[in-house]
């Protein structure tokens, strides 16, 4: 197996991807077996009351959207691993959802930060606009 560990940041585009998905998916990494993106890890426990059953459009899927998010209590990490797939000046309306369900989430007493990490940039902090 070429590739035993991760040689890459957290966040970062890893080159084993391409167009259909990870190259060496039968010989990952143990931490490329180990990740469960929000979606998958939502769809698993069932978690669904807590997001809300619009987040299972197959549509939102990351695969599909280009998009994924990584939710835990203490921050939200939203991730653009489609390189162009978020233009921040001009959404698309399955990005817009996307965002919507999100912070959603954050709708709660001590909401935790949340993050954007466009392909190849460092991430920064999104702040909701009052409604």
């Amino acid at each position: 197996m070429p590739w035993l560990k991760a040689d890459k940041e957290i966040g970062q585009p890893c080159e084993k991807i391409k167009n259909n998905g990870c190259s060496i998916y039968q010989d990952r990494p143990e931490v490329c077996r180990k990740f469960e993106c929000v979606w998958h890890r939502i769809a698993k426990t069932g978690q669904i009351l807590t997001f809300g059953a619009e987040l299972f459009n197959p549509e939102l899927r990351p695969d599909n959207l280009g998009v994924m998010a990584d939710i835990n209590p203490n921050i939200i990490r939203i991730f653009e691993i489609e390189k162009g797939r978020i233009n921040l000046r001009n959404p698309d309306q399955k990005i817009l959802k996307f965002f919507d369900l999100v912070f959603k989430y954050t709708e709660q007493e001590n909401p935790p930060p949340v993050f954007l990490k466009l392909f190849g940039g460092t991430p920064q902090q999104l702040k909701r606009s009052p409604k």
